[in-house]
């Protein structure tokens, strides 16, 4: 079917209104959109491929993309309910919801097995987005099985890929069916002796043979959440490992590891106890106290360096590591989004994929050490770019791309990375923490319109040599009007606001003695310093602070904006009347009376992703012949499911 950008414009106006002032801007989005949908619609075909269409779906928001994932179509009156629920009340919410209409017929007709089935995969295909596979192969099945005393309970049976829809998702889904199963009439799963002793062996034995969870958790919290569960967590094997002891038991149709089944277990509902505990008190689910009973899980390493390289352990040959965790001149962490980032989509200066001779370009699979595990590469070039060492010694900050092209022949190392843009949405996904923030342009123009606003600021501004015309500029443009080293220097001394991050050296990575070190071997040339660097620690401190010079000699000559900049800094020139500072910013603002803003903050490690290691998925059960019945067939590609409807249509393609 034909993309057409008036019709999906009409859409998004409809389901995603956004200011007036950006019609264009997604207009042409639009456009570029459908030139491409038509030129991939002509070349398929040309009937080479195995389809003649474009198999991808365009969707324009959530409720579409449940639709389209899990077929919903069947269900009339769905996707416009579910987009309902989504404008009206919480994600959590809303899955529950949807979940328990689909199961009560609200929609059509079902028996009750296969209301389950649709109502557990909908609320979790809600939950993680619609953009994981975790709702169509994540679950393997959803069952009804009977407790000891002949009452009917909810069984989920997991596979490998839920590890998609992470910890909380994952075990929500099992909040989802038990809720979702109360509403149908059915009791909650009573863990018989023999399954909660399997489960506690069967986790060690994973742990052992196959590999390590996110979280360590407790045998006690794990018996104690496999009795209390209203659910059954079960699976199918995932990997040729059995467990030894607890075997042969009724309920259980493997005696080989569960892989999905333990990592929903132990990262979720116990890994995850208390944010789900807490989650649930303010949904008001009852059934589930028996979470805050319990200790939760500990990451596998507690020494925080340890388990910030936790990701980085594994690093082969080929897959570049471009900044370890908390490494000095790794990506410096910054909050923002751009236009081209947004949701597990970070961004890093273009050069430095320049520099490196591109080991990442848009779209590369990285792994990072925080907020999240990973992440997709995106190029920012109005955050910081990285500082280089050439071949002759000369420091040299990058900020464009033909600057990168210019120095690559005689760079010698890349001695910081520059920024790393992660949204504040990334770190709230996580559920982490916010580190502190350096000092960047967003907020000194922040600082300079408050300032401005100041009684008398316009005044003290002028006598700087700085016209209120221009600080208002700066302020509210403040990626498009970069001051002077001067316009820095006057604005800072008169509105006392800290100096534009842009001219503020990384002082915060030495001490004060390193810094009256650098003053004490400086001297003024004109407009140039020149500074003595026998003894190499005053390189050191050069390098340390990121400021640009180039060596001849036995001496480092610092020129331009950057000599201005340290000679106002540390008023060379003049005798110091005392040599007793609290710090760098005592120092500094003693010297020169100007404030510096915190530039050296958290680090992120990221890495190259390594998408080769994706284990191959196959259906389960395993498929020996392949029958040509499509989704007729339901999930297995079942021969026998498809025999039973009435009409069959399916693909055939020649291939000679």
């Amino acid at each position: 079917m034909s993309f057409s950008a008036d019709f999906a414009w009409e859409r998004v106006k409809l389901l995603a209104p956004f200011p007036a002032k950006l019609d264009s801007y997604y207009r042409d989005i639009l456009a570029q959109y459908e030139t491409a949908h038509r030129a991939a619609s002509l070349a398929r075909a040309k009937g080479i491929d195995p389809t003649e269409t474009i198999e991808s779906k365009t969707v324009f928001d959530l409720a579409d993309r449940v639709n389209q994932m899990l077929r919903l179509d069947q269900f009339e009156g769905l996707v416009d309910r579910l987009r309902e629920l989504l404008k009206s009340t919480s994600k959590e919410r809303a899955a529950l919801t949807i979940s328990q209409e689909i199961a009560l017929g609200k929609f059509g007709a079902l028996e009750r097995q296969e209301a389950l089935n649709y109502g557990v995969r909908a609320g979790l295909a809600v939950m993680t987005d619609g953009v994981t596979v975790a709702p169509l192969e994540g679950i393997s099945s959803v069952t009804i099985k009977q407790n000891d005393d002949n009452t009917d309970y909810v069984s989920v049976s997991y596979a490998g890929p839920m590890r998609s829809a992470g910890g909380t998702e994952a075990a929500f889904s099992l909040v989802i069916a038990d809720v979702t199963g109360k509403k149908l009439g059915l009791s909650s799963y009573r863990a018989r002796q023999e399954e909660v002793d399997r489960f506690a062996e069967e986790l060690r034995i994973y742990e052992r043979d196959v590999g390590n969870f996110q979280y360590k958790v407790t045998d006690d919290d794990v018996r104690r959440a496999i009795s209390n569960l209203p659910v059954e967590v079960d699976g199918i094997e995932t990997d040729p490992i059995e467990v030894v002891v607890h075997r042969n038991l009724k309920r259980v149709g493997t005696d080989r590891l569960r892989g999905g089944a333990l990592r929903v277990l132990n990262d979720g509902v116990v890994g995850r106890a208390n944010k789900l505990s807490k989650k649930l008190a303010s949904l008001s689910i009852s059934g589930w106290e028996f979470l805050a009973e319990l200790k939760g899980g500990t990451q596998q390493t507690t020494n925080e360096t340890e388990r910030a390289g936790a990701h980085f352990e594994e690093v082969i040959s080929g897959r570049a590591v471009l900044s370890m965790p908390r490494s000095k001149g790794g990506f410096r962490l910054r909050y923002g989004r751009s236009m081209n980032t947004g949701l597990s989509t970070i961004g890093i200066h273009p050069a430095v994929a320049t520099l490196l001779d591109y080991p990442v370009v848009t779209g590369t699979q990285v792994k990072v050490d925080m907020p999240g595990k990973a992440a997709t590469i995106a190029f920012v070039d109005s955050i910081e770019g990285p500082t280089v060492a050439l071949k002759d010694g000369t420091i040299r900050r990058i900020s464009t791309v033909p600057d990168a092209e210019q120095v690559r022949e005689n760079l010698d190392k890349i001695i910081d990375m520059g920024d790393i843009l992660v949204s504040y949405g990334d770190f709230l996904e996580n559920n982490k923490a916010l580190p502190p923030s350096p000092y960047v342009v967003e907020w000194w123009a922040q600082d300079l319109q408050n300032a401005l606003s100041g009684i008398g600021a316009s005044g003290m501004l002028a006598a700087e040599g700085v016209s209120k015309e221009r600080g208002s500029a700066l302020s509210e443009h403040p990626f498009r009007q970069v001051p002077s080293a001067i316009e820095a220097i006057s604005i800072s001394r008169a509105l006392g606001i800290p100096l534009h991050p842009t001219y503020t050296p990384r002082f915060d990575r030495v001490n004060q003695s390193d810094l009256l070190e650098l003053r004490n071997k400086s001297r003024l040339e004109d407009r140039d310093i020149v500074i003595d660097i026998k003894d190499r620690h005053t390189e050191w401190v050069l390098r340390s602070c990121l400021i640009e010079h180039r060596i001849e000699g036995d001496t480092a000559i610092v020129s331009g904006d950057t000599a201005l900049v340290l000679r106002t800094l540390l008023r060379l020139g003049d005798d110091l009347e005392s040599t007793d500072f609290a710090d760098q910013a005592d120092l500094v603002k003693s010297l020169s009376g100007l404030q510096l803003g915190r530039q050296s903050t958290t680090t992120i490690g990221v890495r190259v992703g390594r998408p080769e290691k994706a284990m191959v998925r196959r259906l389960k059960p395993p498929v020996h012949t392949l029958f040509p019945v499509g989704y007729a067939g339901g999930q297995h590609r079942d021969v026998f499911a498809a025999a039973k409807q009435r009409n069959l249509s399916i693909e055939v393609t020649d291939l000679f």
